[in-house]
């Protein structure tokens, strides 16, 4: 990983009170060529709930078409995977050429990798955005409780897993939390 700087700074007597436990985990993604740190703090600072309030939406999630709104707008549904597909399936069977455990053989997993990554991240781009365009319009908004774990299972499997039904509704959870002051 190299050489990293680090230093240690010791907590003040009022972040000690009511701190249970820090723990550090180093991801690592693509296949060693990306790191993250990722620091998690227990506390028992409780949280309280948002009251409803405000305007209300309701979403229907779809294959056809990715969200309709109860005011009758909807979102199309792009298809990350699918466009990238020809390209990821180049990628692999470049791959697959190669000898295994041989330095070009890893040159060619790293690529397969930062093409996934690529596909997750233009996912999780377009969910962000959808979720900040749902909370500009309502403060409440009321989605269908989907069976996710059930729909990846199915004959459109594919189709469901490109969409990430589960993604978006953590993500727009977090956006609608984060807007109405409670995080940000």
């Amino acid at each position: 990983m190299g050489k990293c700087r680090s230093t240690c700074i010791p907590p003040s007597p009022p972040f000690q009170r009511g701190v249970g436990g820090i723990q550090v985990r180093v991801l690592s993604k693509v296949r060693g060529t990306q790191w993250y740190v990722v620091v998690t703090i227990e506390s028992d600072i409780s949280v309280p709930d948002v009251p409803v309030h405000g305007r209300a939406i309701g979403i229907d999630l779809g294959l056809e078409r990715f969200l309709t709104a109860s005011d009758r707008s909807f979102q199309e549904r792009p298809k990350f995977f699918k466009s990238m597909q020809r390209k990821l399936k180049l990628l692999q069977r470049r791959a697959a050429r190669k000898q295994k455990g041989s330095q070009n053989w890893e040159k060619a997993q790293i690529e397969v990798a930062r093409m996934h990554h690529r596909i997750a991240n233009r996912r999780k781009d377009f969910h962000l955005k959808t979720a900040h365009q749902l909370c500009n319009r309502a403060q409440t908004i009321f989605a269908e409780d989907l069976n996710v774990k059930g729909l990846t299972r199915g004959m459109l499997r594919k189709d469901c897993v490109d969409v990430a039904f589960g993604q978006f509704l953590s993500l727009t959870e977090w956006v609608c939390w984060c807007r109405w002051g409670l995080l940000c």
